[in-house]
């Protein structure tokens, strides 16, 4: 039996994932501008942020390591003689991510003796083939994926190799998930490979300019449903993850930098009264409003769960990304648009083949005094509906969208209401109404889907 890898020149994404890529990229190069980072501010990035990586990258094959162990060994950065399995599990982790560090520093290309030395500290020390290639088969519990005959991995390797640098021209998070599957697919040593393929990942982040994810415990059935649409050729899940992963790491890195900087600002702020009183009323605000954020979410999940429990013709997959935290949602008050301004997708299938994606997104909203008799409160967020046919020739619009079919256009919370803005049937003008539930809103937007655009239940 031959086998292959997948040239990376041919790999093809999805117009609403290059969304998500360039959001992902605008994040990276706005956090990119703080760099060179100071030797403070790496230690305490590297403390704040690789436990987590390390242990999630352990807890996802089965093996019991914690946060505060990984600390501990982060400080001592040796193993006892004694030391458990546990601990040399945590150990060689480390050792192996501080080699993939260094080697984006010196320049490392990647070659066959760097994948088998990331593999070689990995589990040095717990196996006896740590760093060599697996001579036999090998099963996947649970996988519905037979990696390559023992035989043909050299080969594969050295294609992998080969063509690895053709892969630059790819978007970095592209190129990353890329490399991630391929390696994965060809799962080239008898062990160690899911934490080998996480390292390259990030490594191939860390060279490109961008920063290490990982891929958290929580999102264990995501990761590996994404690397089986890999093996099929399908790329979308698993770049949408690495994307969405690093927005939450610059999130996260943005904040751990911006700590010294916030807690400057909140001694002055506490100084005076009045600025603290106006703080402490804003961010009462952005709590109720989250909150409220939070009901629409969970009012499209459970339709769109109810609906593919429901048929095994027509479904929806719900996709979910995080409600922007409170400096961000400022940054939407006052400026109307911002970054991480997703909060979920949801992807129509009828006669079980997508074809449709909506997808919900925040931005200031836009008071229209044709239709609004008193004007809501200022500088409100909203959360604004777009979307794209599947297979889709265009990107989403996030500005002018106007899909004649999907009338649903904004919906603004309020403490005990929700104004629904839709699109009159004859497209002139935008129509509100105030609802104290979003059941029927989330009805009609189903309704035309299936109905207005599918042409199911019409």
């Amino acid at each position: 039996m031959e086998y292959s890898l997948q040239d990376p020149r041919t790999l093809r994404i999805s117009s609403a994932t290059a969304a998500l890529l360039e959001e992902a990229s605008r994040s990276v190069q706005e956090l990119n501008q703080h760099r060179p980072l100071s030797g403070e501010d790496d230690v305490r990035l590297r403390r704040a942020l690789l436990p987590d990586r390390v242990t999630a990258s352990l807890n996802m094959e089965g093996i019991a390591a914690t946060r505060r162990q990984t600390l501990a060994m982060m400080d001592a950065m040796r193993v006892e003689e004694n030391a458990g399995a546990g601990e040399l599990e945590v150990y060689n982790a480390l050792t192996a991510d501080e080699f993939i560090a260094d080697a984006v520093e010196r320049g490392v290309p990647l070659s066959e003796s760097f994948l088998r030395e990331i593999n070689r500290l990995l589990i040095t020390g717990l196996r006896s083939d740590a760093g060599i290639w697996r001579p036999g088969d090998v099963k996947l519990l649970g996988a519905k994926l037979v990696p390559p005959a023992g035989p043909a991995v050299p080969g594969l390797i050295r294609e992998l190799v080969e063509l690895f640098p053709h892969s630059d021209v790819l978007d970095p998070f592209v190129q990353a998930a890329w490399l991630h599957a391929q390696f994965t697919y060809v799962h080239p040593f008898n062990d160690g490979n899911g934490r080998s393929g996480r390292l390259l990942q990030d490594w191939n982040l860390i060279r490109r300019g961008c920063w290490p994810t990982g891929i958290p415990t929580a999102k264990r059935d995501d990761y590996y449903a994404a690397l089986e649409q890999c093996d099929a050729g399908n790329w979308d899940d698993m770049v949408e993850l690495i994307a969405i992963l690093q927005l939450d790491i610059t999130s996260k890195v943005r904040a751990v930098l911006d700590e010294s900087k916030q807690r400057s600002q909140w001694v002055t702020k506490l100084a005076s009264a009045a600025s603290a009183k106006h703080q402490n009323t804003r961010h009462k605000q952005y709590i109720v409003w989250r909150q409220r954020i939070e009901d629409v979410v969970a009012a499209f999940r459970q339709a769109a769960s109810e609906l593919d429990s429901a048929s095994d013709v027509i479904g929806a997959t719900f996709r979910e990304y995080s409600i922007v935290e409170y400096r961000d949602w400022e940054q939407l008050c006052q400026k109307g648009v911002g970054e991480r301004t997703w909060v979920f997708s949801i992807l129509f299938f009828a006669d079980k083949k997508p074809f449709y994606r909506s997808i919900a997104y925040l931005k200031r909203h836009y008071h229209d005094s044709s239709i609004e008799t008193s004007a809501p409160q200022r500088d409100q967020v909203g959360v604004y509906f777009t979307g794209v046919d599947v297979p889709e020739e265009f990107r989403a619009d996030f500005v002018h969208y106007d899909d004649p079919h999907i009338r649903l256009r904004e919906i603004l919370v309020g403490e005990s209401s929700f104004r629904i803005y839709s699109e009159s049937d004859d497209r002139t003008a935008w129509e509100l109404e105030m609802r104290s539930t979003l059941a029927s809103c989330v009805e009609t937007f189903f309704r035309d889907v299936f109905e207005r655009k599918a042409g199911i239940g019409a």
